[in-house]
Parts: C-alpha cells; structure tokens; sequence
C-alpha cells in the first residue's frame, strides 16, 4: 500500500540547468531525482503525461519510486522527440518513444566492426538510419532507425548484441543464480552505461546494460541529428 499524503513536487519551473524533482511524504523527503534540463518549447503535456505513465507503472505492479521514475525518463524521451509543431508551446513526442522502456529488457543495440570509416557511414546512412554520433578520430559512430534503434560502428570490435534491462545488476543476479557465467560483472563506464558481458554457447559477444536517454541521447549527440 502506498499509504497517504504524497507529493511529487517538479522542478521544471524552476531557474538553473538542473532540474530537481522531489517526493515529498509525511516524514519528509522520501527520495528525489536529478537531471539537465532540456532545452525545448514542446512542453505542452508535460504534467499530464508524467502522471498517467505514474499511474500505467503502478497498475503495472511497480512500487511509487519505480513508477515514478519510469515515468520521468517516458517524459524526458517525449521532451527530445518532440516533432517541433506550431509557434508555442507545442507537443510532446509520445509516438517517438520506442525500445527505451517497457520489457525488464530488450534488445535495442548492435555494435559491429569497421575498416573504412567513412564508406561504413555512408553505407549506413544511405540504408536510412540517422546518424547521431561521431568522433574526430573516426573510430566509433552510432546511427538511429526509425523504429528507435541503434547500431554502432567501431574500429576492432566484434559484433555484439546488447540487452537494455530495466535493473541490470538485478538481472545479473538473476542469471548468476541460473548459472550464466559473465566475462565482466555490471560496470559503469565513462560513457554513461553500466555494462555487463558475456558470450553465448557459441561464443557470440552479448551486453548487458543500461544507458538511459545516453543511448539516442548522449550529451554528445550531433547537433543536427
């Protein structure tokens, strides 16, 4: 039971970068959430939206800091998908968010290797999908399909399928008790995801991981994409 007098109070209004939320119980501050504000006028919804996806992750089963936090991150994803209609303060983009949330996982990223850099990019953007990473050195890019996942190209790597879980060290313990053994245990990594790896019966490479907006929406997304 969730008992009586909780309060969400949002941070949105207020100044600065950094947008803090709060749940406020009848013993004081319960737990609160921080993030970079999103710079976007499509913010019309906002409220609305966090608390029916509140209330879908509680129907769901999910205790109040869980939905609550689900429903931030739909929201956050809405906010950066947002199509950009009319002058105002226009829509969200609820249509948009897929393979970020929703089963305990899913399969949304491919990694494969490269040997010509450019010619691999224009291979993958000419099959459609949009580019939203790259680096100087010409090691690395991600691109995005329209359905809302990604692939990565980078120098040396093997192909490796990657598994967003929605609590991965929870789903390592899962695995670890049915004996999957991992070649790396849940590790945060210096670009925004926490990763665990393991091969398959064949000694295919498989990730395990979470990310977060970082996987569509890395501070380091290109600015046109």
């Amino acid at each position: 039971p969730l008992g009586e007098g909780f309060l969400l109070v949002k941070g949105g209004h207020g100044e600065g970068d950094e947008i803090v939320d709060r749940l406020i119980g009848p013993q004081g501050e319960v737990a609160s959430w921080s993030a970079t504000r999103i710079e976007t006028r499509s913010t019309h919804g906002t409220g609305c939206t966090l608390a029916s996806a509140i209330a879908t992750l509680l129907a769901q089963g999910q205790s109040l800091t869980a939905a609550i936090a689900g429903a931030r991150h739909f929201v956050r994803l809405a906010l950066h998908d947002a199509p950009g209609l009319g002058g105002g303060h226009g829509p969200m983009g609820h249509q948009a968010v897929r393979l970020d949330i929703g089963p305990e996982r899913r399969l949304n990223q491919i990694t494969l290797g490269l040997s010509d850099y450019a010619a691999s990019c224009d291979f993958y953007r000419t099959l459609g999908l949009t580019q939203i990473v790259a680096t100087d050195d010409a090691h690395y890019a991600r691109f995005e399909a329209p359905g809302g996942a990604t692939l990565s190209i980078e120098q040396g790597a093997e192909p490796t399928v990657f598994f967003e879980c929605a609590d991965l060290d929870a789903e390592v313990a899962r695995l670890q008790t049915a004996g999957v053994v991992f070649d790396q245990p849940p590790t945060d990594q210096p670009w925004g995801w926490r990763e665990a790896r393991l091969r398959d019966p064949a000694g295919n490479a498989v990730c395990l991981y979470q990310a977060g907006e970082n996987r569509r929406y890395p501070p380091w997304r290109l600015r046109d994409a």
